[in-house]
């Protein structure tokens, strides 16, 4: 059993932030349960009262919400926020904890009847890879321009910034996607970028570089970024241009 404690629920924007990172923590427990590797360190999980063998590989899930909407308006978005929330939170897992849930069993536990198609009438099953629109996955322009992706900050942009991430991450799940003509399009090498992929801190920098002779400042440069990157290559020095957009999200 996972015990799980759920906010009040004021509004949809906080609905989903709150909702996701529950639904992240107890996809975590289980996988925890069942003994998956943690991918950070590579450490085992291990169940403190059965062996992972044991463990059953059916989580039974009812959504968080239930009788803590204080916002009754929301009442009608319930189903499509659940989805929602639960999606995002699988996005979120680290890879191989992705994986581990492809063994496993989620069921979607509805306590009351007249809930059940709020939620069944909302429910999208993708059966293959994502399959890109006419417009090619882009986020819809505002004033004529994508400006709103980096300074725009209200719930519905966040709301877009975010089923814009979650095509992205589908696609890297799936290794792939197609493209409106139906034409597939492979994403090589995910599995590989993954496990190559390391987390470079700040205070780290020294000791990754050899220490003696590296210093690490922080400053302000005027310019885009890649004005900035390009200007200092154009002095003779190694520049690297880190993107941001995630931290838009």
């Amino acid at each position: 059993v996972i015990h799980a404690a759920c906010p009040a629920l004021h509004d949809l924007d906080q609905r989903i932030n709150d909702l996701t990172e529950a639904y992240a923590a107890i996809f975590v427990e289980f996988c925890r349960a069942l003994g998956s590797s943690e991918p950070s360190n590579n450490k085992v999980w291990t169940n403190s009262t059965s062996s992972a063998a044991d463990t059953p590989k059916v989580l039974r899930l009812i959504p968080l919400s239930e009788g803590l909407l204080e916002n009754k308006r929301l009442n009608a978005q319930m189903g499509r926020v659940f989805w929602t929330s639960v999606a995002v939170a699988l996005e979120r897992l680290p890879l191989a904890l992705q994986r581990q849930l492809e063994d496993a069993t989620i069921e979607v536990c509805i306590s009351r009847a007249s809930e059940l198609p709020a939620f069944s009438e909302t429910l999208r099953v993708v059966p293959r890879g994502h399959q890109l629109g006419s417009d090619c996955g882009r986020v819809t322009p505002k004033n004529g321009n994508y400006e709103w992706v980096r300074k725009n900050n209200s719930p519905s942009d966040r709301m877009e910034r975010l089923a814009a991430s979650s095509m992205t991450m589908q696609a890297v799940y799936c290794e792939g996607y197609y493209l409106s003509n139906g034409r597939a399009v492979e994403l090589k090498h995910v599995a590989a970028m993954v496990a190559n992929t390391t987390v470079l801190r700040a205070c780290e920098v020294n000791a990754e570089l050899g220490g003696a002779g590296h210093e690490t400042s922080l400053r302000f440069s005027p310019g885009t970024v890649m004005e900035v990157a390009e200007a200092l290559a154009s002095k003779g020095q190694m520049a690297a241009a880190v993107n941001a957009a995630s931290a838009y999200l």
